[in-house]
């Protein structure tokens, strides 16, 4: 009688969290916005968009999502598509939608990757 036995190696996989916050202003609301996280590599992005006047708004996007369609989002408060938030090499997203371009709004992100 032969005995057969399998191993399953898991590897751990280690992102690190980098979180963040800007205030959009009148001036610059006309050109995209690039940030910079710190990180060498954006696995996944969430912002929450406080805007005075309307309910918050969350977004996200992934790497697996930004090789697809690249500038993809969801917006998950509305359950809406959009493009407009890319996750860029060497650890930067950049900001080219209505929503990132409302003067006095505050965006909380967290990036998570290494």
């Amino acid at each position: 009688m032969l005995g057969v036995a399998a191993v399953l190696v898991l590897t751990a996989y280690a992102a690190t969290i980098v979180t963040g916050k800007f205030t959009a202003v009148a001036m610059d609301t006309s050109t995209p916005r690039t940030i910079d996280t710190g990180l060498t590599y954006v696995r996944s992005l969430t912002i929450v968009v406080d805007a005075k006047g309307l309910p918050p708004q969350v977004l996200y996007t992934q790497d697996q999502l930004q090789a697809d369609r690249p500038g993809r989002f969801l917006n998950q408060t509305l359950s809406k598509w959009a493009t407009g938030l890319t996750i860029n090499p060497g650890g930067s997203f950049t900001l080219n939608h209505e929503i990132f371009k409302r003067p006095g709004a505050t965006y909380y992100w967290e990036a998570r990757g290494n």
